[in-house]
C-alpha cells in the first residue's frame, strides 16, 4: 500500500527548471533533426541537380 503511494509521489513532483530543460533539449534535438534532414535533402540533390547542368 505504501509502494503504490510512493511511486506517484517520487515522479510528479517535477520543478519548473527541469520541464524547461527537457523542453530545451527536445527543441535542440528537433532542430537538429531538421537541419541534418536539411543537409541530407542538399547532399541529396545537388548532385543531381549539378549532372543535370
Amino acid at each position: 500500500m505504501n509502494v503504490l503511494h510512493a511511486a506517484p509521489a517520487r515522479y510528479l513532483p517535477w520543478t519548473a527548471a527541469d520541464l524547461r530543460r527537457q523542453r530545451r533539449k527536445n527543441l535542440s534535438w528537433a532542430f537538429a533533426r531538421a537541419s541534418s534532414r536539411h543537409g541530407l535533402l542538399l547532399a541529396l540533390t545537388s548532385p543531381v541537380s549539378v549532372s543535370r547542368s
